[in-house]
């Protein structure tokens, strides 16, 4: 009953095999058998498949006219899947998108099968939108893209569209007369929705037709067929598929296709939207190309049976289509040729005369032709023969080129004796007047110069070309001299070639110039082959040092290289970025870069690294537009990038000097103003108190501030000494031993309260070759810290030998440091205690002044209040002593008294004479020189005792004044007072005739200790 009423047939293509080996390929047809564009489809599946060894196929027709309504669905979806319940097919194609809506029951029944879907477009729609007649709203009914399940469904898609806009168009320019346009179709699910598009795109672009859907229907047929007779041309008929349901005397539907057979005989022009009914009578339409459908599906079916999977073909669309009209109908509806659109293409057109023998035609044309040309060319030839005769003595008379043919006389030896001219051009009998004496016969060339060439060209029996140089006209003639016909005679053939000379010896000397301004600015051209994998360089000096292997065709000019030996010689940090570049030329992605890049070589055992700059650019592409070479050129850029790192790093340090600089102003600010606090406020407490004790305790402050006043100072002074690079080194035989005690009767008055201080000597003599003088800053500035930080224990300090240095240490059991303290603590301004006394300079200072010294500094400590080790190192210098015995002089001491004593002070600040006078004025006779010129007047007139010498004075300073003095004594002692507190410094002055020094500020016990021992080794005191 089913298969009655839905009307399945199918078609089984002939077996070759047995049936158990046969796969099985389904085409399922959305339309009827009737269908003529559905068969155009199906034939060259079926032909596709008969040629195809193991495969068969087989047709159903789901005749989707009969179904209007969800039962007449179902009944055919289950006769379909009943009848191959047992022969589960492997293949499908689907032709319309009706049969799509069976997709999830075909993966249900016979799983995830390889489809092709033929449709009018790339989507799909409810099951009900595809029933016959439906009323569902086309236009409101939601159609989901294809693309959207290609992942669930193994489908390729190929689109045969309906052009119903360009048809129209068609129609509007063939029928200008039209004023309505009747859509002739039937109530498919196609030509529903069809009805609105078209009706929607008549009322857009041509809103003065009238538009009506005659549809396809037992009653309509009366309709269809009054359209058909008619020769009204204001009507235009637009025809689609015609198709419907009528039950026969039995009671059973039967469908209907017949009706359409009255286009053929209608006088009425009627276009059609599928070329399949142009062979019925149909005028034409706008239809896609049919050879790129007929091309694509049995392609597409090829690759399916192949088992190649359907998901991974992209949807093929038409992209061509044209407007297609049956010639002989166009005659019979009788409508114009030249209403007919551009490019349109005639079937059924009777060929032209030219069409039936245009070979024929062709051919007699080319014989004709060629018998008048040869008859032309025969005459002409003639002619020019006779001509050539005439015009050969004239044209080697007057070519430019010099000519001249020569017999030649030979001895037995073959050697040429004399050359004899017979034949010559007037360029020869020219050129050898200009460049021979007039009153000599001498030949344009003696016989010895030319002699070897004759030879040469007779021994070889072939040409020979050399160039001279023609001095008297200062020109270059090349010259090629070749046996002639006759014996024992040549022709000689001579060029100007002077410009040709002179532009070769510009390039020879611009290429000579080039390739030196290439090499002074370490320019390298190079040329890279992508596909042989190969740089091409042009040998310079800049790169022999990089020591690449020279490959095959390598010359004393080019140098090749591999282009992996290229890639590894680049630096682990630029090679990816170097192979990206290289990559995206290879892709096409570049046409030019600039980019710079380090390439690491071996030389001598070691790692040498030179920049690079690169500029590359693509100079041959392939048929694919894909590079293939690329040119450019290396500059080679190591001292420039040295030269940034350097300016970078100046930059940074200028950045850094200029931070150091505020933190100083800051520190300094702080520092100064703490002790000067202390100072300006304990001395105007000192003029209201009357208690002795008090004032005893306040100057004491003040004596304690104006220490770290002046320790301030002195730390900014060497650190201005150590900044500048000026501080001063002064290497010397010292005796460690010695120093070190020295430095422990210096520092052992600061040690605290109940704290030992200890001292180790690393050997029992120790001399060697140091600067002493920062040595025991070093060592004091450490111990001094160490005493500030150690209320109780002990501190020792000492050296050790070690192989080729000599290592300090200061050991304390005192207030201990941090691991983090520790990273910091040699840093500018750095206090890890800001309460305690200091600028945070000292560790720094002794850290630059070792390294200075070549030398390491360092601090150890488990942790605070553990106490800490700073240490340091200095090369291991031995130096060589020689014993002497002392040599004891007598001096003759004169007796004087105190009061007697005539003290000469030279200071121009009346400030500092009078703290002098303070001090002095109260036991000695004081004589103030107020500068250097009147220190020296002064001692003349008073032969004073002892000279107080400030250094720095007008008109004269203290060294010179000294000098000056020294003519008239060498014994009087001389107390030179500086503001210069720097070894350097104290070392000048004693060279200078100063018998000892006091810096300044003054000290009062100092000076007075100074003075008591300047005057003891002079005077007695009475």
């Amino acid at each position: 009953m089913l298969f009655a009423y839905l009307g399945f047939t199918s078609a089984l293509i002939p077996q070759t095999t047995e049936a158990k080996e046969q796969r099985r390929l389904l085409i399922i047809n959305s339309y009827n058998e009737g269908a003529p564009w559905s068969q155009e489809l199906i034939t060259p599946i079926t032909m596709q498949t008969a040629q195809t060894a193991g495969v068969s196929a087989e047709i159903i027709h789901m005749n989707g006219t009969f179904i209007r309504n969800k039962t007449l669905f179902k009944q055919m979806e289950d006769g379909i899947f009943t009848r191959f319940e047992n022969k589960r097919p492997d293949y499908l194609v689907l032709i319309g998108n009706m049969a799509f809506t069976l997709r999830d029951r075909i993966k249900q029944e016979w799983g995830d099968i390889p489809m092709i879907l033929i449709g009018n477009e790339d989507s799909f729609a409810p099951n009900e939108y595809y029933y016959t007649g439906g009323t569902l709203n086309l236009m409101d009914c939601k159609l989901t893209p294809l693309s959207q399940v290609r992942e669930q469904y193994n489908f390729a898609y190929i689109e045969i569209p309906l052009l119903y806009e360009q048809t129209i168009d068609m129609m509007v320019q063939m029928q200008p007369q039209i004023k309505k346009i009747v859509f002739i179709a039937d109530e498919l699910y196609t030509n529903r929705y069809l009805d609105r598009l078209v009706h929607a795109y008549i009322l857009a672009k041509y809103p003065t037709l009238e538009y009506e859907w005659l549809v396809g229907n037992d009653q309509n047929a009366e309709h269809l067929q009054e359209y058909l007779v008619s020769r009204d041309l204001t009507i235009g008929l637009l025809f689609s598929t015609w198709f419907y349901e009528r039950k026969n005397v039995h009671g059973f539907p039967t469908l209907i296709s017949g009706d359409t057979r009255m286009i053929s005989a209608s006088p009425h022009p009627v276009f059609a939207l599928r070329s399949a009914y142009l062979q019925d009578g149909v005028l034409g339409g706008y239809f896609p190309e049919r050879k790129q459908t007929q091309e694509a599906l049995p392609a597409l079916v090829i690759k399916m049976l192949e088992g190649k999977s359907m998901r991974n073909i992209p949807f093929i669309y038409s992209t061509k289509s044209h407007p297609v009209v049956n010639y002989i109908q166009l005659v019979q509806d009788h409508l114009s040729i030249e209403n007919c659109l551009p490019g349109t293409k005639f079937i059924n057109k009777p060929k032209t005369l030219w069409q039936q023998y245009s070979w024929q035609i062709i051919i007699g044309i080319i014989i004709l032709v060629s018998l008048i040309i040869v008859a032309i060319l025969n005459s002409l030839f003639q002619r020019k023969k006779l001509a050539l005769f005439k015009t050969h003595n004239i044209l080697v008379r007057n070519m430019p080129i010099c000519y001249a043919q020569a017999a030649i006389n030979f001895n037995k030896d073959r050697h040429v004796t004399r050359l004899t001219y017979h034949s010559t051009n007037e360029s020869f009998n020219t050129l050898t007047k200009q460049n021979t004496d007039n009153d000599q016969q001498h030949p344009l060339f003696p016989v010895e110069y030319i002699s070897p060439f004759i030879e040469t060209v007779f021994q070889k029996e072939s040409s020979v070309t050399f160039t001279h140089y023609f001095k008297q006209t200062n020109t270059f003639y090349e010259f090629i001299i070749c046996q002639s016909a006759e014996e024992n005679v040549i022709d000689i053939f001579g060029l100007d070639v002077t410009s040709r000379s002179k532009a070769e010896n510009d390039l020879r000397e611009s290429a000579r110039k080039l390739d030196m301004t290439l090499s002074v600015a370490r320019i390298i051209p190079w040329r890279w082959d992508l596909k042989n994998h190969k740089i091409a360089c042009e040998v310079q000096r800049v790169l022999s040092h990089m020591n690449f292997t020279k490959q095959e065709g390598s010359t004393h000019s080019i140098h090749i290289i591999e282009e992996s030996e290229y890639f590894q010689r680049i630096h682990p940090e630029d090679v990816a970025r170097v192979k990206q570049i290289h990559h995206d030329f290879l892709n096409g992605k570049l046409q030019y870069t600039k980019a710079e890049f380090r390439i690491v070589s071996q030389k001598a055992g070691k790692e040498h690294i030179d920049w690079l700059e690169i500029n590359a650019a693509v100079s041959q592409c392939d048929n694919t537009e894909h590079p293939t070479a690329l040119i450019g050129s290396l500059l080679l850029i190591t001292e420039r990038k040295k030269q940034e790192q350097a300016l970078i790093s100046a930059r940074e340090k200028a950045k850094e000097s200029d931070r150091l600089k505020s933190a100083f102003l800051a520190n300094m600010s702080h520092e100064i103003r703490t002790p000067l606090n202390a100072i300006v406020g304990f001395s105007n407490l000192l003029t209201t108190t009357e208690d002795e004790e008090q004032k005893q305790q306040f100057i004491g402050i003040i004596e304690n501030n104006n220490q770290l006043l002046l320790q301030l100072i002195n730390d900014v002074l060497d650190l201005a000494k150590v900044e500048s690079n000026t501080l001063d080194f002064n290497y010397q035989s010292t005796d460690l031993n010695e120093l070190i005690r020295s430095v422990e009767s210096t520092v052992r008055l600061r040690v605290q309260p109940g704290v030992i201080l200890n001292f180790t000597l690393g050997a029992a003599d120790c001399y060697i070759q140091t600067e002493p003088n920062r040595l025991s800053q070093v060592l004091i500035n450490l111990l001094t810290n160490a005493c500030k930080f150690t209320p109780k224990g002990c501190i020792t300090f000492g050296y050790e030998l070690q192989e080729d240095e000599i290592r300090f240490f200061v050991r304390d059991t005192g207030l201990g440091i941090s691991q983090e303290g520790q990273k910091r603590i040699f840093e500018r301004f750095t206090k890890l205690n800001d309460f305690a006394q200091g600028t945070g300079l000292g560790l720094s200072i002794c850290k630059s002044i070792v390294e200075k010294m070549s030398g390491r500094i360092g601090v150890e400590s488990d942790g605070e209040g553990k106490g800490s080790t700073f240490w340091f190192t200095i090369p291991y210098l031995t130096a060589t002593t020689e014993e002497s015995k002392p040599v004891i002089i007598e001096i003759q001491k004169e007796c004087i008294k105190q009061k007697d004593i005539t003290i000469l002070i030279a200071e121009d600040n009346e400030s500092n004479y009078l703290l002098f006078q303070s001090i002095l004025g109260s036991k000695y006779k004081l004589i103030h020189a107020w500068n250097g010129q009147e220190a020296v007047e002064l001692y003349q007139q008073h032969k004073p005792q002892i000279i107080i010498m400030d250094i720095n004075m007008p008109k004269m300073d203290g060294y010179e004044a000294t000098r000056e003095i020294r003519k008239f004594s060498d014994s009087v002692p001389i107390i030179a007072v500086t503001a210069y507190a720097f070894a350097s410094d104290k070392e000048r002055i004693m060279k200078n005739g100063f018998n000892s020094y006091v810096s300044k500020p003054l000290n009062a016990n100092k000076l007075i200790q100074e003075l008591k021992t300047a005057l003891n080794s002079s005077f007695t005191l009475v």
